[in-house]
């Protein structure tokens, strides 16, 4: 009975990825970037999907890439939505460094995490790896209980300052659609 059980789960799942899959890549196809999508396990954020934009030069991540949640955008859009407790518990642990830019003061970054909250989406430059920016926005579950984000990641080059808008714009807009579909099978993610 488990089993027939875990098998539904897995069919549902792999159905929710035949339909994320087509709009990460005309994400990725649109803003030329590559996209992915992160899922919550823990006090880490895991890479699930992966929507890449054939650039020479581009931001490279793999199915499966463990990345703490206090850093990069991917992961700290989905730390902002955490409880504040819950977020203080992920700060106790060591916080490890990965450039000169990643934020391991807890004040500084507790502040930060509130802005990105109000914000509703996440951007950084050179936090998780150097010369990379990210943006990213929340996913949650039936419940309203944030499980994960939708990401854009390439060269900071890439990113000035006349194209962000339209690319923040752009990523709202897949996320909802993605989000509907959260919604609809938001029970494999409580």
């Amino acid at each position: 009975m488990k089993f027939l059980e875990f098998s539904s789960v897995i069919k549902q799942k792999m159905k929710l990825s035949e339909f994320i899959q087509p709009v990460m890549k005309e994400l990725a196809d649109v803003v030329n970037e590559t996209v992915f999508l992160t899922l919550k396990d823990g006090d880490d954020g895991v890479t699930v999907e992966i929507a890449e934009y054939e650039q020479q030069i581009k931001f490279n991540v793999m199915v499966g890439t463990r990345t703490p949640l206090y850093v990069g955008a991917s992961c700290k859009t989905i730390m902002a939505f955490l409880p504040e407790e819950e977020q203080l518990k992920i700060m106790k642990k060591d916080m490890k460094v990965f450039t000169e830019k990643t934020m391991t003061d807890k004040r500084e970054l507790l502040e930060d995490l509130k802005v990105i909250k109000e914000k509703g989406w996440s951007f950084t430059k050179g936090e998780f790896s150097d010369a990379v920016f990210g943006m990213g926005t929340p996913l949650f579950n039936g419940s309203g209980k944030v499980i994960g984000s939708l990401t854009i990641a390439g060269p900071s080059y890439r990113m000035p300052e006349e194209r962000f808008a339209e690319t923040l714009e752009i990523l709202r807009k897949k996320t909802d659609i993605i989000q509907q579909y959260f919604n609809k099978f938001g029970n494999l993610y409580n």
